[in-house]
C-alpha cells in the first residue's frame, strides 16, 4: 500500500526525512530508499547546472495508481510511497525519492527495484538538461521523452 497524503508529483523541494519516518512508522523489518539526485555533469555542451523535468500530471498519476495495484497484488504487505518532483532542480538537489517499508529484507528491495523500472518505462516525464551558460537541451535518448511520442504516435489505432 502506499502511504498516504504524500502526493507522487510536487514542484518543491523532497521532504526526504519525513518521507522516510513515515514508513518507518510502518513497523517494517526493513526499509530500503533510492534518492535520485542531481549531478553536475560536463557534458560536450557544458557544465549542467540542473534539470528542468517536465510531466504530463494526469497521466503520471493514473500509471503509479496502476503500479500501485500491481504492488498491492505481489507484494500485500509492502508499504511505500515516491515523490517526483518537475520543475528546475539545481544540481544537488533530489529529484526523485522512493521508500518502500516491508517485514522482509527481500521484499523491500524487490520492490524499490520494481517500481524504479516501472517508472522509467511508464511515466510520462521529459527532461531538459540546463547548462551552466543558460543554454538547454531537451534529453533525446532517455525513455522518458519516447514515451508520449509512442503513444501519441498509436492512437488513435489505425
Amino acid at each position: 500500500m502506499t502511504l498516504d497524503a504524500i502526493p507522487f508529483l510536487t514542484d518543491v523541494s523532497i521532504a526526504v526525512d519525513a518521507i522516510e519516518e513515515k514508513a518507518r512508522d510502518t513497523e517494517p523489518g526493513a526499509v530500503v530508499s533510492f534518492q535520485g539526485v542531481v549531478r553536475p555533469d560536463q557534458t560536450n555542451r557544458g557544465l549542467i547546472q540542473g534539470l528542468f523535468y517536465a510531466v504530463y500530471s494526469s497521466m503520471a498519476n493514473e500509471e503509479m495508481e496502476r503500479i500501485s495495484d500491481e504492488i498491492r497484488l505481489k507484494w500485500p504487505e509492502t508499504c511505500w510511497v515516491a515523490q517526483h518532483r518537475f520543475g528546475f532542480i539545481p544540481v544537488g538537489e533530489t529529484s526523485l525519492f522512493l521508500v518502500v517499508s516491508s517485514p522482509e529484507r527481500d521484499d523491500a528491495f524487490l520492490v524499490c527495484q520494481y517500481i524504479l523500472d516501472q517508472m522509467k518505462s511508464r511515466i510520462p516525464l521529459w527532461k531538459k538538461e540546463v547548462y551552466s551558460d543558460g543554454t538547454s537541451r531537451w534529453s533525446c535518448d532517455q525513455r522518458e521523452t519516447l514515451l508520449i511520442a509512442d503513444s501519441v504516435l498509436m492512437f488513435p489505432p489505425s
